[in-house]
């Protein structure tokens, strides 16, 4: 506007419809295919307002990212991350990198030691960003003792199934020589004392069955042995 004289006034319209006065219009809430252009009026007398080009307005979506919950890991290797994104990618970035055999993908192996939650970041066609989280859950495997010995010395005490907590639900029963029940849980978080009623059972042979809540149900027998 080098020739519309020192105090230039200014018209920016959308869609035909003037939404500003100033210098630079800001614009806001804009939609695909609307139309903006600016009319300048020079402070000469009888100048008469120069029209800019129409500028059509391209909108870029949001890229939308979801995950089909968590991805479990149990003893059975790398896991695939699937994310379902609903537009055209340019750039994928996954964090943090532990476990991961690829972080620019969308589709990296995850092979975590822990727990853990990883968060993709993509940026689509447009340059627009977006993020999302998936969780991978590691389930360990048991551990189960075949020996403990209650007797008040701080040490063995308890039977302690190694990493039961990883499987939230797992059902144990254990019975006596003569198939009396003796302990049940049905969700088996607590070390099992070798107690029945507030009394110490005798040393011995005692037999468990064990249910794993897991997607395999697997189910585990054997026998443990009370020392003292």
């Amino acid at each position: 506007y080098n020739n519309a004289g020192t105090a230039p006034t200014f018209k920016w319209f959308k869609n035909g419809v003037q939404v500003a006065t100033s210098i630079n219009y800001l614009a806001s809430r804009l939609r695909n295919e609307d139309e903006i252009h600016c009319e300048i009026t020079g402070s000469e007398p009888c100048s008469a307002p120069i029209i800019s080009d129409k500028i059509k307005v391209t909108v870029n979506s949001l890229p939308v990212i979801k995950f089909d919950g968590d991805v479990t890991l149990e003893n059975d290797g790398p896991k695939l991350l699937s994310p379902q994104i609903n537009d055209n990618i340019v750039s994928y970035s996954w964090a943090p990198t532990i476990g991961l055999d690829n972080l620019h993908i969308k589709n990296p192996r995850a092979n975590p030691e822990n727990t853990t939650t990883y968060t993709l970041t993509v940026i689509g066609e447009g340059g627009c960003i977006a993020q999302a989280k998936v969780r991978v859950v590691v389930l360990k495997e048991i551990f189960i003792p075949n020996v403990f010995s209650p007797n008040g010395d701080g040490k063995n005490d308890q039977w302690v199934i190694r990493n039961i907590a990883d499987y939230i639900g797992t059902k144990v029963q254990i019975f006596n020589r003569y198939g009396q029940r003796v302990f049940h849980s049905d969700n088996f978080v607590t070390p099992w004392d070798g107690m029945l009623g507030g009394n110490q059972l005798p040393i011995g042979s005692y037999y468990y069955i064990l249910d794993l809540a897991n997607k395999s149900k697997k189910r585990y027998t054997g026998s443990v042995t009370i020392l003292r």
